[in-house]
This record gives C-alpha cells, structure tokens and sequence, in this order.
C-alpha cells in the first residue's frame, strides 16, 4: 500500500528546494535565489513557522553586497552527523552565472548559530560558469558535485585543502536524450534545453562507496571514496575505477537519499512519485507524488519519515520564457515510511 504524504509546512514567499532533518527531527530548508534574494536557510519549526538561519548577515545578501559574506544562492545544504550544518552557496542568481568570489560551502554550528568555517574556493576553479550542486560525508573529506562544467570537487576537511576531479569528463556529463517532459513540457533553461551534469551525489550500500550522477540522468556511477580522496591520481586513473551502479528505466531522478542498508530513495522529477531502490537494483513504488511537482533534495528522519519540498522550478521564469507559473505558496510534505532509517 502506497504512502500518503502529509503537508507540514508552507513557504509563501521564497522558493525552497532541499530540507535537511537533525537526529533530534528540527528541519531545515535550503532557499535558492532563482527567483530573487532570499533568505537561503531557514529552519522550519514544528509549527511551521520559518526562521532564518542563523539569522544574522548571511541571510541578508542583496545586490551590491559582498557575496563572500552573504548566502547568494543556496544550491543545497547537508548535515555531517557531527553537530554541523553545511551550506552550498553557488552564488548564481536567477540560475545565471556565478558570481565569483562568492560560490563557497560555510559550515554552521547547529546548537550555537555560530560560523565554524567558510571555504571559498579559487576563481580557477569556482567561477562564472561553474554551479555547485549537492555533497556528501566520508570519514574526514567531503565530495561536492559541480552541475554546470560538470566535476567533483574532493575537499579534505582536516585542512581545507581541496582537489577538482574530472572536470568535463564524458561520466559526468548529460545524455544529450535525457530532456524530461514536465507538465507537458520538454524542460528549457533560458531557451536551451536543459541539462545539469553531475548534480546528486549519496553514499552507497559499501562502506567505500560514493554513488553520483547527472539530474534526470538514467545512470547512476559508483567510484570508491579513497580514490577520490587520493591526491595523487589523475582523472585518468580515477575514471577507469568509476562503473555503472544502476541503469534506470525510471524515473527521471530529481533528488536521492539514502537509508542505513543503503538502499535510496529516488524522487521522479516528472510525476512527483517516490521510489525505493534497493540494493540489488529493485524498485519499490512508495507514494504517489501528484501533489508535488518537480522535488529535490529529499532527506530521511531518524524516525523513518521521508521529507520532501514542492520546488515548482518547471515554472519559474527561466524555464517557461518568461512567466511566473508558480502555484503560491510552496509546500513541504512528510511521507511516513515506517522501516526507514537515516544514514
């Protein structure tokens, strides 16, 4: 019997498109700028009311002020299980070009509201035609996928010292024939169809491994984390340790989370449904997603409830021509899914 998903919470000015649940079940949601300034996190209380945060000068970016201080755009935030949240600023509004200098990962501590870092990374390697997508965890490094030129950036947390890894590479990049259809609509950004390369990134079912692939891709890659972490090696080397983990007939993947027997949950970008994915491959429908259009970034509570946004991007202005099609206000759902664990 397939779940019911349960509103929660509602977002009547600023478009939202990730949320991220604490052990102790406190939510927070990513706010990008594609329609404008926001406030880029938030925490959403139990009553829904929605709270910035930290709720200082980094809520508070509007053009003109330094984007190295400011939440410019938030592409997606992650907890690391060690008491932070980390925030992935692409700094390109109105999902233009960034602005350089601005495009960073800040990390907040959740009990104290307080900055504990800020990594900016180098013009050469964060620029105007690069767009940070989503990271992930693994032991003392952080792995962050790059959508735009398609790359992974390898982030060694002890020093902040970083490595950008197959940047442009054939793996990380679109099937030119994989354009999802929503709402009747073959997807266009500024015109052009729209494709976003290595964009999801989540742990695998191994302790090793790190599973990634392109939005609305039908293959998800694996590579083993201390390859990527390993400095020495070339994107040649690297690549010839990347393999194909699943090949899917569906759905059009817009957000993945994984479970603690590493199975992963998988939001269909065209019809709003949700997937379970197990190990082997097999797929689970779990709940009927009519509700929602176009999710990302879903997150799994330690409770077993599945979390997920209504980010409506099909139908902001860069991707209809023009218009603002958005059915106001976004919405966040609950699906209670008994049996799932977070990782």
């Amino acid at each position: 019997m397939l779940a019911e998903l349960e509103q929660i919470a509602t977002s009547p000015e600023f478009l939202w498109n990730g949320v991220a649940c604490t052990p102790q079940g406190d939510l927070f949601a990513s706010f990008p700028a594609w329609l404008g300034p926001s406030p880029g996190v938030m925490q959403v209380h139990r009553n829904g009311h929605l709270q910035p945060f930290p709720g200082n000068a980094w809520n508070d970016w509007a053009p003109g002020k330094d984007p190295a201080t400011c939440f410019v755009d938030v592409n997606s935030i992650c907890l690391d299980g060690k008491g932070s949240l980390w925030v992935v600023d692409a700094a390109a509004p109105y999902l233009g070009s960034a602005i350089e200098g601005g495009v960073k990962l800040v990390e907040l501590d959740l009990a104290t509201r307080a900055t504990k870092r800020v990594v900016v990374f180098d013009r050469k390697d964060a620029h105007s035609d690069t767009r940070l997508a989503h990271m992930r965890f693994h032991g003392d490094h952080a792995f962050l996928v790059e959508s735009k030129e398609a790359s992974i950036f390898v982030i060694d947390l002890r020093t902040n010292r970083y490595k950008r890894v197959l940047v442009g590479h054939p793996l990380l990049r679109c099937d030119p024939a994989d354009i999802p259809v929503i709402e009747g609509r073959a997807m266009q950004l500024h015109g052009q169809p729209m494709y976003f390369h290595s964009d999801l990134i989540e742990l695998g079912s191994r302790p090793d491994e790190i599973l990634f692939m392109c939005l609305f891709g039908r293959k998800i890659f694996s590579v083993g984390a201390e390859t990527l972490k390993d400095f020495s090696l070339s994107d040649f080397d690297i690549a010839r340790q990347v393999t194909v983990a699943y090949e899917l007939d569906k759905p059009f993947v817009s957000g993945i989370a994984r479970d603690r027997q590493g199975n992963l949950l998988l939001a269909d970008g065209e019809t709003g449904n949700l997937y379970r994915m197990y190990v082997d491959g097999q797929q689970e429908h779990v709940a009927i997603g009519s509700q929602i259009t176009w999710p990302i970034g879903p997150t799994v509570g330690t409770d077993g409830s599945i979390y997920l946004v209504d980010c409506q991007v099909n139908r902001i202005p860069v991707f209809t021509g023009g218009d603002d099609r958005v059915h106001r206000p976004w919405k966040m759902y609950k699906v209670e899914s008994p049996g799932w664990a977070v990782a």
